[in-house]
């Protein structure tokens, strides 16, 4: 019984490899009818033509590795994250698009390609059972590459998102600081500009009248506080 569980196990991941295949042979236009469907279905997506490019990649990308998984049964563990991919989800974050939006892209795309695939399925000559576990198996393993990539992009998207965040506040510090600092220096020069005439007329005055001079400068010759400061901290 086990050795027949096993044997049908085989059949159905051979027959599985060869609808793939055939599908792989319409991977342009299964990527153009996915890329349409959640174009249509994700509204934040769609005024974005670079975005629009960069999501037909990653869909491309995606729907090969699937299907290069189930065509020469690969782990889902063991494949590589496409980079398109990675990159849509950072350029969302970039973008202010939501999370969720990335994630129902995913599962919109899935649910697509899944009625492709079984339309496949329909079209061949297996028997009813065959033909269930046929689709069974490809399902699983679509199901479990949407959860891990889905926690790949989620990752990039998050890094890029906090990464994002830290230079907006960097950059809005950086001006605050430098508002503030022109701010004091205008204030100072315009302070500084009107007493330091005061000292100097008054310093004139007394040293020309012969009087006693209190509290000069520290450069010696000039009275005290007639010099401005000439830089803001």
């Amino acid at each position: 019984m086990a050795k027949s569980g096993r044997a049908d196990a085989v059949v159905a991941a051979d027959s599985a490899a060869e609808i793939i295949a055939r599908l792989g042979g319409r991977l342009g236009d299964i990527t153009r009818s996915l890329q349409q469907h959640v174009l249509t279905e994700v509204s934040e997506f769609r005024d974005d033509t670079q975005l629009a490019q960069l999501l037909k990649d990653s869909v491309e990308q995606n729907v090969d590795t699937v299907f290069t998984a189930i065509r020469h049964g690969i782990p889902i563990e063991n494949v590589e994250p496409p980079t398109a991919a990675l990159e849509h989800a950072r350029r969302l974050a970039q973008r202010g698009v939501s999370a969720n939006a990335l994630i129902r892209s995913y599962r919109l795309g899935q649910q697509k390609l899944l009625n492709i695939v079984l339309d496949e399925v329909r079209a061949t000559d297996l028997d009813p059972r065959r033909s269930l576990d046929v689709f069974q198996q490809i399902t699983t393993t679509t199901f479990s590459y949407i959860d891990w990539i889905s926690q790949q992009v989620i990752a990039a998207y998050q890094a890029e998102h906090d990464r994002w965040l830290e230079t907006q506040n960097t950059t809005r510090t950086v001006r605050i600081r430098a508002g503030r600092r022109y701010s004091v220096a205008r204030l100072r020069g315009a302070s500084c500009s009107t007493s330091s005439r005061r000292n100097l007329g008054a310093w004139w005055h007394l040293k020309h009248a012969g009087a006693p001079i209190i509290g000069r400068s520290s450069a010696g010759d000039g009275p005290r506080g007639a010099a401005c400061p000439t830089s803001v901290r």
